[in-house]
């Protein structure tokens, strides 16, 4: 069940991967190197966190008529066989594998996916960036740590098979990737004639090879900061869903205080991101807001700040000069899996208190984080947590939209999709005011009848068992371009704008569709706006999956009628 390469042909470069047949390349082994020891600024961490690194073995595999499918899994289909670096952590018995995957490895179950009508073929040679989660640190750091290999290698001509991300333009363009050559993977399987696929750099939490300093560098090299970039800068988390830092507004100012740039972790991607810490010193960041600082010099100082009961190892691991700097604050949680999505805050004192010693000036006195013991202190503590958390609640929700986003595939002639894009304007056109009565995602667009635009975005952000099915004004805004519809939707509960792109790639085109959506009215309110926005996560990405799908299934009847 896993192809460990026996029959393939070793070389002993990159370069000679690209020859005829099944090759690949094994790097010397690198021992595990001792993270750089970190320290605590203020504040006391209930977790004992592991930080020690483990040890890696790089490889580039080049395999003929490698199907790809969602969540890494590479199969070669000349035998059925898993490839071995399709794994995060390596096995050698299909023993070894979860119940799933073996379920989808099975050869009838792969069959299916040869056979469907969604397959896309992409010719010639293709370099696989794919993971296993689309979690931004992974997107970011165990991707782009595959590009380790393109030191030696001609990209130029090569397809990419990539998961969407933004900026995702600017941070292959240096490695000589043009964005017609970009494919992201979506829900749909992919044939690639010839595919190569390197063992990522980086295996969150605790593998990471040299060699990904030198994917970073080239980043930099090709978006060198401004000469006024900020030497020190704190990327914020104020428009985040879960583990919010209910006082972040105030740490904030008290980091602008010692000269500080303060940026929103999600307003900044691609060239931009980079450029922003390129000249950086020294940056600061909320646990989960630090991937950014990858982009960083390697001397960059990092200074985390994380809740009592959760935090993660990945500063320490992209240390190579310093060790991260940590200030602990109060989780409302009381066990570390609650801790990982719960809201939580830190003492001010102790944060203005460590920045004083860090950037001088006099110490103006700290506040100890209470004891676990001490019931009557954290019940305090508690307290005004509480307290900030009902002050801000509504102000962020009205602040930070609900953004969703995807990408499908398809053979579909682009004037089909073109001519459905149509059907959908002149609808709406004709008939702005619409009622759900009956409709489902997977009933595709009829054209002539009615759209029921208003309730795709209910589904799109998996609203729909919360809110039920409401009136909606739906109003298409002119763009003078057959490839794309924008419409601007306002329903009782949300303020949306959707957006239908079409675009080549490959052989084939992409339906790309976008949802940005203000809560409004009761569903932006404590405490239903923290159970409408988890809705949301789970299940925004899958519904407006089945809406994509069902308007390409429409186009495509469409073809086969004529």
């Amino acid at each position: 069940m896993i192809d460990a390469y026996d029959d393939y042909l070793q070389v002993g470069s990159v370069a000679e991967v690209t020859g005829p047949g099944n090759r690949w390349f094994e790097a010397d082994p690198e021992p595990s190197l001792a993270p750089p020891a970190g320290r605590v600024l203020g504040g006391e961490s209930r977790l004992e966190l592991r930080t020690d690194r483990a040890a890696t073995r790089l490889r580039l595999v080049k395999v003929r008529n490698a199907l790809v499918l969602p969540g890494r899994l590479i199969v070669n289909t000349a035998n059925d066989r898993l490839l071995y670096d399709a794994l995060r952590e390596p096995v050698r018995s299909g023993d070894q594998l979860d119940a799933r995957t073996r379920e989808r490895l099975h050869p009838l179950a792969l069959d299916r996916q040869l056979d469907s009508d969604r397959l896309v073929r992409l010719p010639g040679q293709t370099f696989c960036l794919a993971v296993r989660t689309t979690r931004q640190p992974f997107l970011l750091l165990e991707g782009l740590s595959q590009l380790w290999p393109a030191a030696e290698l001609d990209m130029s001509q090569m397809h990419v098979a990539v998961n969407p991300m933004p900026g995702l333009d600017d941070l292959l363009a240096p490695f000589g990737i043009a964005p017609e050559r970009i494919v992201e993977l979506t829900s749909a399987p992919v044939l690639c004639e010839e595919l190569l696929l390197a063992t990522p750099a980086v295996v969150l939490p605790r593998r990471l090879s040299p060699r990904f300093w030198d994917v970073m560098g080239r980043l930099r090299d090709a978006y060198p900061p401004p000469p006024d970039a900020p030497r020190r800068v704190y990327l914020s988390r104020a428009a985040a869903e879960e583990r919010v830092l209910l006082n972040e507004p105030e740490v904030e100012e008290l980091f602008r205080g010692h000269d500080f740039d303060v940026v929103a972790d999600r307003e900044l991607h691609g060239a931009e991101l980079v450029r922003r810490v390129g000249a950086a010193e020294w940056i600061a960041a909320p646990v989960g807001a630090g991937v950014g600082t990858a982009f960083a010099p390697l001397g960059v100082r990092r200074i985390v700040l994380a809740p009592d009961l959760y935090d993660t190892p990945l500063e320490t691991l992209l240390g190579v000069e310093h060790g991260p700097l940590h200030l602990y604050g109060r989780s409302l949680a009381t066990v570390p899996k609650a801790a990982a999505v719960e809201d939580w805050s830190i003492d001010p004192e102790i944060v203005g208190g460590a920045l004083e010693d860090l950037f001088g000036g006099e110490r103006r006195g700290a506040a100890v984080v209470p004891a676990e013991d001490d019931r009557g202190g954290s019940r305090r503590w508690r307290g005004r947590a509480l307290e900030r958390l009902r002050r801000g609640r509504e102000a962020r929700a009205a602040a930070s939209p609900i953004e969703v986003e995807v990408a499908v595939p398809t053979d579909v002639p682009p004037e089909a999709l073109f001519a459905l894009l149509d059907d959908l304007r002149a609808f709406t056109r004709a008939e702005p005011r619409l009622q759900e009565t009956a409709w489902e995602p997977d009933a595709g667009v009829q054209p002539g009848a009615r759209a029921h635009l208003e309730t795709s975005v209910a589904w799109v952000l998996g609203l729909a068992p919360l809110i039920g099915r409401p009136e909606a004004t739906v109003v298409v805004e002119e763009v003078e371009r057959p490839s794309r519809l924008c419409l601007g939707v306002e329903a009782p509960v949300a303020h949306a704008g959707v957006q239908i792109d079409v675009t080549a790639a490959g052989s084939g085109h992409v339906v790309r569709a976008r949802a940005s959506v203000q809560l409004a009215g009761i569903a932006a309110v404590a405490p239903l706006d923290r159970g409408v926005r988890r809705a949301a996560r789970r299940y925004a990405a899958p519904s407006l999956n089945r809406v994509v799908h069902s308007f390409i299934a429409q186009a495509r009847e469409r073809v086969q009628a004529a």
